[in-house]
């Protein structure tokens, strides 16, 4: 990946290197911008990735000079005594401009002043100049910033597409990728299986023979069991991609072919070392070849490496059971199943968003606001992105409406879009079915929407942290 060549190496040398540098090892920047020239056109770049790095006052010596940048630098404004009142002048004297970022941004400060009129025209034209309901223009974040100044310093911003996803800004990703219909199945394969599948599927209908659609849709067919499609396309001729292999070796693993079975999942394990699907695969080839005490050795790795999204007690369950080990099977048993519990509860909330972004999508496809508010009268924190749509195209009742609900939502957490540095893409959730309590960090397609709740789940929220 771009992002890992990007820091592995002591100078970057390019705006596609310091980017991925600023987005994914931030504490580098410094050494990564010396090589970069101080002409004009660099500036919002060396700008920006100052701002991801933490280094506030840094990157407002850079910005000043670049207007169509004011909301990165009114977040780096937002920095020690009188930051706010620095951040919303630099909002307030941009409110001229047609970028959907400052405008947002401004919007909430003149309606945290108390000028709710101007903070609904201001919302408004920032509603027009967003490409769409979901765009990252609602959830501010210096990495949007950062591929606005990747185009201003002449560098290719699909490149920066695997940069992205692995900083976890993944509806930015989709973005920058633009036409590059490879890049987008990449990053639908990471976040949404029934997008990644419907978006994979119209590739190869396009063209047959595109291998990388067809490994990514094969990898998604294998996770959803539907195993009689996973076997017609691996009829095809197509490359040996990691998700190729590992669905060669399911297959195998279910016909119970020892040999391919063991060749195949050893390739994948090869081909990915840090996949622990392909490690799960190798326990349950040498399991089918009864080499019990082999697949002890690499069900043992996967539990040290504690997955997230493969069940290791699950694994061990199968081991114990092969080598007759049955006082261990129950308490692994238990751990199974509380890993299932565990596992279910991520899955449902991430689907919970998904589902919202999905209808929101298809909302603006076809301008019809048709159920839309029914999916959210039980639930406030998901609001905001239907609201955000109805706002832009709906009936003008409807549309003020919603902007007064937005701006209500959002306008009391001004400082919070000004401070952020992390991207709005991921859901934490912990999981506890280890030793000690695990952070896992969830990708979603679109900004979480839960951060501008309003009323008493946010107060919730408060009493709970303190």
């Amino acid at each position: 990946m771009i992002a890992t060549l990007a820091v592995g190496v002591l100078v970057a040398t390019s705006p596609i290197e310091i980017a991925c540098t600023a987005l994914n090892a931030p504490e580098r920047v410094e050494e990564a911008l010396r090589s970069l020239p101080e002409e004009p056109q660099n500036r919002p770049l060396r700008g920006v990735a100052w701002l991801l790095a933490g280094r506030r006052l840094a990157a407002a010596k850079e910005l000043r000079s670049e207007p169509s940048f004011a909301a990165y630098l009114a977040m780096a404004q937002k920095n020690g005594p009188g930051g706010m009142g620095r951040a919303r002048q630099t909002l307030a004297a941009s409110v001229d401009r047609e970028d959907a970022d400052t405008l947002f941004l401004a919007a909430l400060a003149f309606w945290s002043a108390g000028q709710k009129a101007k903070a609904d025209t201001l919302l408004a034209r920032a509603l027009a100049a967003a490409p769409d309901a979901l765009a990252p223009s609602f959830a501010p974040d210096a990495a949007n910033g950062l591929v606005a100044a990747v185009r201003k310093a002449g560098g290719d911003v699909a490149a920066l597409v695997p940069c992205l996803v692995e900083s976890g800004r993944m509806n930015l990703a989709l973005r920058a990728a633009g036409d590059d219909d490879v890049r987008a199945l990449e990053v639908w394969a990471g976040i949404d299986d029934t997008e990644a599948l419907r978006f994979g599927q119209r590739l190869l209908k396009a063209d047959e023979g595109d291998s990388k659609a067809r490994a990514a849709v094969l990898g998604i067919l294998v996770r959803q069991g539907k195993f009689d499609r996973v076997r017609r396309l691996l009829a095809a001729d197509i490359d040996d991609d990691p998700a190729v292999l590992r669905a060669r070796a399911r297959i195998a693993i279910l016909d119970e072919d020892q040999r391919a079975a063991i060749d195949a999942a050893s390739a994948a394990a090869k081909a990915d070392p840090k996949s622990d699907a392909a490690v799960a695969l190798m326990v349950e080839a040498l399991l089918v070849n009864e080499e019990a005490d082999r697949a002890a050795a690499f069900a043992a790795e996967l539990l040290r490496r504690r997955p997230i999204d493969v069940d290791p007690f699950a694994l061990l369950v199968r081991v114990d059971r092969a080598r007759g080990r049955s006082r261990h099977v129950r308490a692994n048993e238990l751990r199974s199943r509380a890993f299932l519990e565990d596992w279910n509860k991520r899955r449902v909330a991430v689907e919970r968003r998904e589902k919202i972004f999905r209808a929101v999508r298809t909302a603006e496809a076809t301008k019809s606001a048709t159920g839309l508010a029914a999916m959210t009268a039980d639930d406030v924190a998901l609001s905001l992105p239907v609201d955000l749509a109805l706002a832009r195209w709906g009936e003008k009742g409807t549309a003020r409406a919603a902007r007064d609900r937005i701006l209500d939502a959002c306008g009391p957490h001004l400082a919070r879009f000004l401070e952020r540095t992390t991207p709005w893409e991921r859901l934490a959730r912990t999981t506890n079915v280890y030793t000690k309590p695990r952070d896992a960090t969830l990708l979603l397609s679109a900004a979480d929407p839960a951060r501008c709740a309003r009323g008493a789940p946010m107060k919730a929220r408060r009493k709970k942290r303190r």
